[in-house]
């Protein structure tokens, strides 16, 4: 729809204008927060459809990110996003691992990567989920040094995950509308609503698990209420530079749901005196790509939080029925990836991870893993999943 069919009507005029006036001054929240669930639907409804003027557009953005989301108003820009979403299918009997990673390097290398690699070699589906700012080194540039190809579609990413359990599926392939969106920090400055939610999207028909990162604290809380909201099965970890890694996990411990149920995590103790582990400069995409190689390879030794190799598993509930976010689900046909990383050595050492996974699992359990990784060192560790 063309910008100026929105703008143009007398009733889209009258619903700016109301909510730019409650963006724009300072309102109370009320339960719903700033806008209510109807208001906030429509106004996400409008952003992705590119429905306001370039102008409307950028205030309504600065509005929202002055005042901030709250989570009601989280969970409903996510549930319209999802219907601008391709949708992956995850493969027959597990639960997929999703990793949003928007986030770009400075001080510390990117190793969502070797993160998703890691699991997928443990036998733990993952989707990562990239958006390239161009601002930097970040995801999209190391699995590129690693001589990954991004799928092409939601169909691509279905079948690069039946056969090797990973598929990278970039943000502009998964919902152009919502990558028009966080496009608009490049040209306004400033980082907006689209890069809270798109950590909070699960979109994947069958069972998943969403690793939701967060780096400013005031995100802990909404992207908590967020997730019970959505029922999601989530795990929050406090990131640094957008990754998806938990590298403040001792100070900032890990929360975990299961279809929006909080869920206890074990603790972990770390013998940080034995840490030998030398990480590559964090701009340096190659060097990056080089260290995750050599990890996965056994050529480097394991940090030593991969050495504990520490399981944890939880007795779930008797089998019930998830309820989800709106999502599609047509007969997708599969399609063959390609890849110059055809296969990951089993010399990583993470057999003894899967076999205590396998373990665990017993007759009303399913596991869902996930691997947690520390400003020194990278931690394995399998976290709760709860069976549909």
């Amino acid at each position: 729809m063309p910008r100026d069919v929105m703008s143009g009507s007398v009733d889209t005029a009258e619903f700016y204008a109301r909510v730019i006036k409650r963006l724009g001054r300072n309102a109370h929240e009320g339960e719903h927060g700033l806008l209510d669930s109807s208001d906030s639907t429509r106004l996400w409804h409008g952003l992705l459809a590119n429905q306001f003027t370039p102008a409307q557009e950028a205030a309504l953005l600065m509005g929202l990110r002055v005042h901030g989301e709250s989570p009601a108003m989280l969970a409903a820009f996510a549930r319209v996003t999802l219907e601008e979403c391709a949708c992956v299918d995850a493969p027959a009997g597990k639960a997929v691992v999703v990793l949003h990673c928007l986030g770009t390097a400075r001080k510390q290398p990117i190793l969502a990567p070797l993160l998703a690699f890691a699991l997928a070699r443990s036998d733990v589906p993952v989707l990562m989920v990239t958006h390239d700012a161009r601002r930097g080194i970040n995801t999209t540039a190391v699995l590129e040094a690693l001589g990954e190809r991004a799928a092409e579609s939601g169909q691509a990413a279905t079948g690069m995950l039946t056969q090797r359990g990973f598929a990278w599926l970039p943000v502009e392939r998964l919902a152009p509308p919502l990558a028009r969106v966080l496009a608009r920090r490049a040209e306004l400055g400033f980082r907006n609503t689209a890069h809270s939610l798109i950590k909070l999207l699960v979109p994947v028909n069958g069972r998943a698990v969403v690793v939701a990162n967060y780096t400013h604290a005031p995100y802990r809380q909404s992207f908590a209420q967020a997730a019970q909201l959505l029922r999601l099965s989530a795990l929050l970890v406090r990131g640094t530079e957008g990754d998806p890694i938990a590298w403040e996990a001792e100070a900032h411990p890990l929360l975990a749901w299961l279809d929006g149920e909080a869920a206890e995590l074990p603790a972990t103790v770390f013998d940080t005196a034995r840490e030998r582990t030398e990480f590559p400069l964090a701009t340096d995409a190659d060097a990056t790509a080089r260290f995750c190689e050599r990890v996965l390879s056994g050529q480097l030794a394991l940090p030593v939080a991969i050495e504990l190799a520490l399981s944890h598993t939880r007795r779930s509930e008797p089998a019930r029925k998830r309820s989800r976010s709106p999502s599609r689900n047509p007969s997708r046909r599969r399609n063959s990836p390609s890849s110059s990383l055809e296969s990951l050595p089993a010399s990583i050492g993470t057999r003894s991870l899967s076999a205590a996974l396998r373990s665990s699992v017993g007759t009303g359990a399913d596991f869902t893993g996930c691997f947690l990784l520390t400003s020194s060192r990278i931690s394995a560790c399998f976290n709760h999943a709860a069976r549909l």
